[in-house]
């Protein structure tokens, strides 16, 4: 069984998420669940040992059953909101 990076500090809980921006024919994907009511990155939690990078490939397939041969890294974003901005323009994942 594999853990997540993450730990909890008395109320507050952090995670270790490493995320695709997927774009393709000028759209970018999005994913969502019946639980939540907001748009997210295609992604999920690093594992114990496992690199980011790693972590963003085996996410991506296992959510979307896409292998995906990375362009580039962008960098390391840290929020702590829904919404987010990423090279001037802002994403309101909100519905």
């Amino acid at each position: 069984m594999m853990y997540d990076c993450g730990f909890t500090k008395e109320n507050n809980w952090f995670r270790y998420r490493a995320a695709a921006i997927i774009i393709e024919n000028d759209c970018v994907l999005f994913a969502t669940n019946e639980k939540e009511d907001y748009l997210y990155s295609v992604g999920g939690g690093v594992h114990m040992g496992e690199t980011a990078e790693d972590a963003v490939l085996r996410e991506v397939f296992e959510e979307t059953g896409a292998t995906i041969i990375p362009i580039k890294i962008v960098g390391k974003y840290y929020h702590t909101s829904k919404n987010f901005v990423y090279d001037g323009v802002t994403f309101d994942s909100n519905r």
